[in-house]
């Protein structure tokens, strides 16, 4: 008689007999541990296929608001300080709001009426980016062969009359840096445009510091004199006023 195949004890009692009923066989167990090391194999090689895929992001759309209404239009009648204003404006709108290239070519092209618009097209085939817009349009239109016009300009600004002097000196002071004087000429530029001899005279016996203390200064003194009188002419005998035609 051949013996009886032997059987594990899931119990732990032992070995038994398979002829009683709710036993384990070796087999058994082996094929279990066999099955269970083949689902551990699959579901490793399915966490390492996730882990390496990556996922694709979703597509965006970017919205460009229309801002071309903030841009002045622009027609070559103005002078190079207006037309510097003008570009710069529209490179600090695109770079606020994060306009592409592209996109802020196109609002500079639409802003472009007139004399302007003209020189665009004359050289549309020559200008295809943005960089090279502002490239043409700083060398035509604010180029320094216009620095004669600049210093007129800034020459011929005088207090206007009731015209306070904080409003006076912000613009005489800005025209005197487009012309690249330094702070003792602006100041001069700025003393000699002032409508009050008294006012002048007062402020060139002091000393300033720099722009922010002259007009701190103007600004007090004036308070204490009347801004009626003339603009005054700075020479080597003092503060004379001008003829007032």
């Amino acid at each position: 008689m051949e013996p009886a195949e032997r059987t594990a004890n899931p119990t732990g009692g032992g070995a038994t007999d398979s002829g009683h009923g709710d036993t384990i066989t070796t087999r058994d167990l082996l094929q279990v541990l066999q099955e269970k090391d083949r689902l551990l194999s699959t579901l490793l090689e399915q966490l390492t296929v996730a882990g390496a895929a990556r996922p694709q992001p979703a597509p965006t759309f970017q919205v460009i608001p229309d801002l071309s209404q903030n841009i002045s239009a622009f027609d070559d009648s103005e002078d190079a300080s207006s037309a510097r204003e003008w570009i710069d404006n529209i490179r600090r709108t695109s770079i606020l709001h994060g306009w592409p290239a592209a996109h802020t070519l196109e609002a500079a092209k639409a802003r472009l009426v007139g004399a302007a618009r003209d020189w665009y097209r004359s050289r549309s085939s020559q200008i295809t980016s943005w960089e090279e817009f502002e490239v043409r349009f700083r060398r035509t239109f604010v180029s320094q062969t216009r620095v004669s016009e600049r210093w007129r300009r800034m020459q011929e600004r005088v207090q206007q009359r009731n015209e306070s002097t904080t409003a006076y000196f912000h613009s005489k002071v800005r025209l005197c840096h487009e012309v690249n004087l330094d702070f003792n000429d602006t100041r001069e530029q700025v003393l000699t445009g002032l409508r009050s001899r008294e006012l002048c005279t007062m402020l060139l016996g002091k000393t300033h510091d720099d722009d922010d203390d002259l007009l701190t200064t103007s600004w007090s003194s004036s308070a204490s004199t009347e801004n009626g009188g003339r603009p005054c002419v700075i020479t080597r005998f003092g503060a004379q006023p001008t003829n007032d035609n």
